[in-house]
């Protein structure tokens, strides 16, 4: 299991450095590099479950939100379950922004 908190103002390189920090991993220089560490630690600790609190503090307007939230959405294809904590998280919009425009499923309603 990871955690992760965003910070106010998130970033798709802090979300990665976090992830790392969180297992004492190296850092890389480039946001590609990062992405292939996270995958590689959540692949060599045997993760089963990334805990993302306060999902709800990230925004779709801003352009750093939208880019943290598409590597969510990358690390869903892993073999790794995302918990997502946050209050009113159906309503806030974030389901459907993380999961895709999934034909059929009611925007406002949770995932399960």
């Amino acid at each position: 299991m990871a955690y992760y908190q965003p910070p106010v103002k998130a970033t798709p390189k802090g979300l990665c450095e976090a992830i790392l920090d969180f297992y004492g991993a190296p850092h890389a220089k480039t946001l590609r590099g990062l992405i292939h560490n996270v995958r590689e630690s959540l692949h060599a600790h045997c993760t089963t479950a990334l805990l993302l609190d306060d999902i709800t503090r990230l925004k779709t307007h801003r352009e750093d939100d939208q880019d943290t939230l598409d590597i969510i959405r990358d690390l869903m294809g892993l073999n790794v379950a995302l918990v997502l904590i946050g209050v009113n998280i159906p309503r806030s919009g974030r389901i459907p922004i993380i999961l895709g425009n999934v034909p059929g499923r009611d925007p406002g309603s949770a995932p399960c």
